[in-house]
């Protein structure tokens, strides 16, 4: 089994108590602004003599005024948090099946110094598709073996990642010696996996193919394989040409050199055949992703995950926070010391209390001198107090109340955030092809062959060879959108009509890609799938695009979006029956990818977007299929929480707040 922590966040037990955090402002307001809140004593001003002569407080004292009162509301803040529970929350994952057991054989020979990939040797690309592939397989035991003129087991079977890829990274060429024993290596592997009891074992190597070692044990190699029942799969990196040599011995040294041995992989897909496994050469991380891909596919193991969610109360550390706050820097200046509100034991904070009591005393006695301490400054206009409270009446009145409609708004919104996992009892795939056949798709592309129209066709075709038992359906849009085939599992009927989409089959001119999306959303109504929608088009619109409206459909239906955009970024003619097409004004007609409104679409479905030339038809279609199978593979379903009660709550306080300002009486006596 393997722990996997995946969210780390700080909640709240009881968060309606975070609710007494509105009544902090009035509080503050009523107590420090408020014309009639009391508190000061008025005397005539003309007992001070000459007004000109009076001294206004010292800023100094009310810096420190302010201070205090500050940390006093930062300590109601902090005792409120304490009373809602803080704790921090840690969601785990815990698989309760093993996964497969494989072990990587890795060539560290000489040859594998040779520069081939983007100035980076051969050892040096196969660590990096290493590393990718261990964090691919979580579940799975994977041990290392490395071999050179000798074979020597590097990381036994493990599921510890941050092990395995630190002992990856400290393995240098010729540390096992000038040769490359591919047959000693495979033969520690299938030793080291004799007594397991993984559903399913496998062996990979990774090899440059130039076997020069005397040994190579071929045939006892694939006998061992065939006897354990053991698949051995290699990965040939490399190519023919002579290259140049490049790399850095464990001593520091730095050799170089030019490799003239000639790349062979005959005997690894001999190997390979004989044993049930597969053969793959790369020559790049596209190719290399794609071989993981389809090793995954035949060595899957199925996974049970449990979710398990720890909550670790922290409310300990608010208090602390908390008296602090209070203590130090509240409770004398308001005489509480007296009252015995200070902690004991709490010596830090009494330290700072003489400090400050020592300051506040010399600016106090300093103040004195011009104005009797318990004696404030108050000019205030009787006459004008009751026209002051009225207004601040009419504008509390209408604060709460455009606030509490704000907030029943919100509520109406269905505004949710955060994620909570459910078990996802979802089975089957489902993928719906959205494809335009507006005319601007009969464009022929710089370079291409083949107009935007059948280049899209050929990628769902490409789809639909790399999943089986898969349920799909077809729209297409131009003036208004078309469902010409629902949900089926008949690849057949999907292949057939791909042959018949031409524009005219929707005479209705136009390009309403907006329409087509949502047409396709709607016809998704069953959540018990992994429902998948996948978008072909070149982003032209005529109508408005408002696809902001199709983000709630999306979180209620589950779905996961792909928006793949097809075509130049520089307007091209568009070609029929191979004329140029012309305008009412004789004009050849020009149309270019609209990328700035496919991104919006993509951002709008919460999707992912693929420029189709740019990144290459191989690109698109693994990402897409990586995708798709990472997503349908996990039996977690994280979901999103809706927030209408918080709003709703919020709303009603507000409110209440409104009736509680409108009901009162505010004159000069209040």
């Amino acid at each position: 089994m393997k722990n996997l922590i995946e969210v780390i966040m700080l909640t709240f037990n009881e968060p309606l108590y975070l609710f007494l955090l509105l009544g902090l402002p009035l509080i503050i307001y009523f107590s420090h602004f408020f014309n009639r809140r009391g508190g000061k004593v008025r005397f005539p001003i003309s007992i001070y003599g000459n007004f000109g002569s009076i001294k206004l407080r010292d800023y100094v004292l009310n810096l420190l005024y302010f201070i205090t009162y500050t940390f006093f509301y930062l300590a109601i803040i902090v005792m409120i948090l304490t009373l809602a529970g803080p704790s921090i929350s840690r969601k785990k994952m815990t698989y309760l099946s093993s996964g497969a057991d494989i072990v990587i054989v890795l060539d560290i020979s000489p040859s594998m110094g040779a520069i081939e990939f983007s100035s980076k040797n051969r050892l040096e690309f196969a660590k990096e598709l290493i590393e990718y592939f261990v964090y691919q397989r979580e579940n799975d035991n994977v041990g290392l073996v490395a071999f050179a003129k000798e074979a020597s087991l590097i990381v036994p079977l493990t599921i510890d990642r941050d092990f395995f890829s630190k002992k990856l990274d400290d393995i240098y060429i010729m540390d096992l010696g000038n040769g490359s024993a591919l047959g000693l290596g495979i033969s520690i592997a299938l030793s080291h996996l004799k007594h397991s009891e993984a559903p399913k074992k496998s062996v990979i190597v990774l090899t440059d193919g130039v076997v020069n070692s005397d040994e190579v044990y071929k045939d006892q190699v694939i006998n061992l394989a065939q006897g354990l029942n053991v698949k051995i799969y290699s990965v040939g990196i490399g190519s023919d040409e002579e290259l140049n040599v490049g790399f850095k011995l464990r001593s520091g040294k730095f050799y170089q050199g030019v490799l003239k041995e000639v790349y062979d992989p005959s005997m690894l897909f001999e190997i390979s055949n004989k044993t049930g496994g597969l053969f793959y050469s790369v020559g790049d991380d596209f190719s290399f992703k794609l071989a993981i891909q389809d090793f995954s596919k035949k060595e899957n193991v199925e996974r049970k995950v449990k979710i398990s969610v720890d909550n670790n109360d922290v409310y300990n550390e608010f208090f602390i926070g908390n008296i602090f706050f209070i203590n130090s820097l509240f409770c004398f200046f308001k005489d509480y010391f007296k009252r015995g509100v200070m902690s004991i034991g709490n010596y830090y904070a009494f330290y700072l209390f003489i400090v400050l009591f020592i300051v506040l005393f010399v600016y106090v006695y300093d103040f004195r001198k011009a104005l009797p301490f318990f004696k404030a400054l108050s000019l205030m206009h009787v006459n004008s107090a009751y026209v002051k409270n009225y207004y601040i009446k009419k504008i509390l009145m209408i604060f709460f109340f455009v606030l509490s409609f704000g907030f029943l708004i919100l509520s109406i919104l269905d505004v949710s955030w955060g994620q909570k996992a459910t078990e996802d009892e979802r089975v089957n795939l489902r993928i719906s092809f959205v494809v335009d056949i507006s005319r601007s798709m009969l464009t022929f592309d710089e370079g291409k062959s083949i107009n935007r129209l059948e280049s899209a066709k050929n990628l769902i075709s490409l789809i639909l060879n790399s999943f089986e038992n898969v349920e799909y359906s077809l729209t297409i849009f131009k003036g208004k959108s078309l469902l010409v085939l629902p949900f089926s599992k008949d690849k057949s009927s999907l292949y057939k009509m791909l042959n018949y989409i031409e524009p005219n089959l929707i005479s209705s001119p136009g390009s309403f890609l907006g329409d087509g999306v949502l047409s396709a959303i709607q016809g998704i109504k069953d959540s018990s799938y992994y429902n998948f929608l996948v978008v072909l088009t070149d982003g032209d619109e005529w109508g408005e695009n408002n696809y902001y409206t199709f983000s709630k459909l999306i979180d209620v239906r589950n779905i996961v979006s792909f928006v793949i955009g097809i075509g130049s970024n520089r307007p091209l003619p568009l070609v029929d029956n191979h004329v140029n097409v012309k305008d009412k004004n004789d004009s050849v007609m020009t149309f270019m990818l609209n990328e700035d409104n496919l991104y919006l679409l993509t951002s709008s479905i919460k999707g992912s977007y693929y420029n189709l030339y740019l990144k290459g038809t191989n690109y698109v279609i693994n990402e897409i299929r990586n995708d798709i199978i990472k997503k349908s593979s996990s039996n977690i379903l994280l979901i999103g929480i809706l927030r209408y009660k918080l709003f709703l709550a919020v709303s009603f306080l507000f409110m209440m707040l409104y009736i509680f300002v409108k009901v009162i009486k505010w004159d000069d006596t209040f």
